[in-house]
């Protein structure tokens, strides 16, 4: 399985002022290294929480179908927007939701399966990525869509940078991690 991004956030869940604010950055001269600073905290958080936050587009890629259900690897999901795969002769095919497959997003992993009574298709074989499933992952498109505690953990994660004191840096990276924890999804 592979997950790739097609449309990455448009806003990050904590903007530049807010870090800047709570890390007591009171210059201008530092706004792009914040600003990539508040990229990798989100990037962090998500890798960490196995959740995505801001509304964003990912490609999810198999081999084979499982032998039932797909639990999709990142969430929280907002939609399924296509499931399609090469069929046996090579040409791509698409799924229909309700029809060929349904989804369940009350879950905390989303999971996909064949709708009663059918079976996944027979995808070609030695054929890498056979299966594409795009989804719409995140809480909302605005920042505020986020649950606090990830954007709290986001602006540590900004803060550990601006201090000097090795062991600040860890108790800063130890309370972020405290914020994240209760959010950590473990996919199989």
């Amino acid at each position: 399985m592979a997950l790739a991004i097609v449309t990455p956030p448009a806003l990050e869940p904590v903007s530049l002022a807010e870090a800047k604010q709570d890390a007591r950055i009171y210059v201008n001269d530092d706004d792009p290294i914040v600003a990539a600073y508040l990229i990798a905290g989100r990037q962090y958080a998500e890798d960490y929480t196995g959740r995505r936050f801001v509304t964003q587009t990912w490609d999810y890629f198999a081999d084979q179908f499982p032998g039932c259900t797909i639990e999709l690897p990142i969430g929280p999901i907002q939609s399924v927007t296509s499931v399609k795969y090469t069929d046996s002769s090579g040409i791509e095919q698409t799924l229909i939701e309700g029809t060929d497959y349904d989804v369940d997003n009350r879950s905390l992993v989303t999971r996909i399966r064949p709708t009663y009574a059918k079976r996944w298709p027979i995808v070609r074989h030695q054929t890498m990525n056979a299966i594409s499933i795009r989804v719409v992952a995140g809480y909302g498109s605005n920042p505020g869509d986020t649950p606090e505690q990830i954007r709290q953990a986001i602006k540590l994660h900004v803060q550990s940078y601006y201090e000097a004191d090795p062991a600040k840096v860890k108790l800063i990276e130890d309370a972020r991690d405290n914020l994240l924890r209760p959010l950590r999804v473990v996919y199989a």
